[in-house]
């Protein structure tokens, strides 16, 4: 046991044996009384716990080892902030540390070493914490470390981890940052507890998505639009009749454009005011793209009883926003599509993407070009070894995102840099057929349509999907029972 004996009374011990020679023997009535020799404590323990007592069961003994049980007993701790101890002997453990006890008998003490441990930990527990979060959001996570009886114990060291820090971060005091889609899982751990929570990011993205597709009341498809940062996801339909198709917002996402039967249309983003720019009665019209300062559009023309392919020469033709002033771009035999008007680019230009439908050593080839909004300067940006189509431009206006057949690819997703042909895929190789590829505002994701993977309970259905500028991260967007066509990224006001 830890104790120290302390004997404070030389000169005390001295004058006592004096006293006796002089006088005779101690059991002489009129002997001085026996001095204090030692004090012996007895303790259950002097390893104890915070918030439990325990109590010194202190003797004073005379030389020979004879208990003086009339002699007082005082005792003083150490340390207050860690122990207290009453005029009886019970030691109160205050806070975990080391303390002493000294138990003290006229001149001789003793010193009693106690070890004080924490109240042991049996739970962590977590609150506080928003399980969905948006790309830039914070939210405090808090952890309290609980006793057997569900006490908290304050004061205790929690250390946090991100399962994966390029989804959401941790702080040490428990503030987790949400940095890009995904989940991860935050931990609390305390000696060998932990508790954790699962944390899923959306997309910070400054645009809804817009689509077509059936709502299974008509044979001609609906245009739906939904907030990709609400969740679940709550679609609505931007126009109240159906047989709209390839919606086009314009740049600020203030106006739709969009084919209407066989012409082109527009209205303002809630879906109403809507205006006939083409009337159909000669021609055919589809297709409708925006200029980057949303006041022309181009769009795709052939004449009536057309194939609108090989066979018949398509064209683009160019317009104001309020159908005046349209103009043929194209004017030649070739057979023209999927026009993409460009944001401005790095000269200060635009330039406009098509796929062209051309006869290649007896083959139908579709390739991407581009070219001046007043229809010079045509280049093919795509080989005429595979077929490409649907070209979709990056904001800074220096890549085509497009679908590319043949090859190593089966309608799957590539990019490349306008101007030099260097083609990559941009995706691997994804089952099925991906379409309609659109680059978000922000330059961060490509939304197309795909049914390479089953819904749960639905089945191959085409469903959004996006995926990011490097090709990681592909998610679904939808799940449900219909095909979906032509998306696009409409900007918020």
């Amino acid at each position: 046991m830890p104790f120290t004996r302390t004997v404070l009374r030389p000169f005390a011990l001295a004058a006592a044996a004096l006293f006796a020679l002089a006088c005779g023997d101690g059991d002489d009535p009129l002997s001085p009384p026996r001095a204090v020799a030692e004090v012996d404590v007895d303790v259950a323990s002097t390893r104890i716990i915070v918030g439990e007592t325990v109590t010194l069961v202190a003797t004073p003994l005379d030389e020979d080892g004879e208990p003086l049980l009339d002699r007082p007993v005082t005792y003083v701790s150490s340390d207050l902030r860690l122990a207290s101890v009453s005029a009886t002997g019970v030691v109160h453990a205050l806070a975990d540390g080391e303390v002493e006890i000294t138990v003290a008998s006229e001149a001789v003490a003793t010193r009693v070493a106690f070890r004080i441990d924490p109240v042991p930990a049996a739970s962590i527990e977590l609150a506080g914490v928003a399980t969905d979060l948006t790309e830039g959001e914070t939210s405090l996570l808090e952890a309290a470390v609980l006793d057997a009886d569900d006490m908290p114990l304050p004061g205790r060291v929690i250390m946090w981890t991100s399962d994966d820090v390029a989804v959401a971060t941790v702080d040490a005091e428990g503030m987790v940052r949400a940095v890009s889609e995904g989940s991860t899982t935050i931990r609390a751990r305390h000696a060998d507890l932990q508790a954790s929570a699962t944390i899923t990011v959306r997309p910070d993205w400054i645009a809804d998505l817009l689509y077509e597709a059936h709502d299974g009341t008509s044979t001609f498809p609906f245009l739906f639009w939904f907030d990709p940062r609400v969740s679940p996801v709550a679609t609505a339909k931007v126009l109240p009749f159906a047989g709209a198709r390839q919606v086009a917002p314009s740049p600020d996402g203030s106006r739709i454009a969009f084919t209407c039967d066989v012409a082109i249309c527009v209205a303002d983003r809630d879906g109403t005011n809507i205006d006939v720019l083409t009337d159909g009665e000669l021609s055919y019209e589809d297709s409708p793209s925006w200029s980057p300062d949303g006041e022309r559009l181009v769009f795709r023309r052939w004449a009536q009883g057309g194939s609108a392919e090989l066979a018949e020469p398509t064209d683009l033709w160019v317009m104001n926003a309020d159908g005046t002033e349209q103009a043929n771009l194209t004017n030649d035999a070739s057979s023209q599509g999927d026009p993409a008007w460009s944001p401005v680019r790095g000269d200060g230009g635009t330039r406009i993407a098509y796929r062209q439908v051309a006869l290649v050593d007896g083959y139908v080839v579709n390739r991407i070009f581009t070219m001046r909004a007043d229809g010079t300067d045509r280049r093919a940006e795509t080989s005429d070894a595979v077929n490409a189509s649907e070209p979709g431009w990056t904001p800074d206006g220096a890549r085509l995102v497009y679908v590319q057949d043949g090859g190593e690819a089966s309608a799957d997703l590539w990019m490349v840099t306008v101007g030099e042909g260097n083609a990559q895929p941009l995706t691997a190789p994804i089952a099925g057929e991906q379409r309609g590829p659109v680059v978000s505002p922000d330059g961060r994701h490509v939304l197309f349509t795909s049914s390479h993977e089953a819904v749960e309970g639905v089945g191959l259905f085409r469903q959004l999907f996006t995926v990011r500028i490097d090709g990681t991260g592909l998610k679904r967007r939808t799940s449900d029972g219909e095909d979906k066509e032509n998306p696009a990224w409409r900007v918020r006001p």
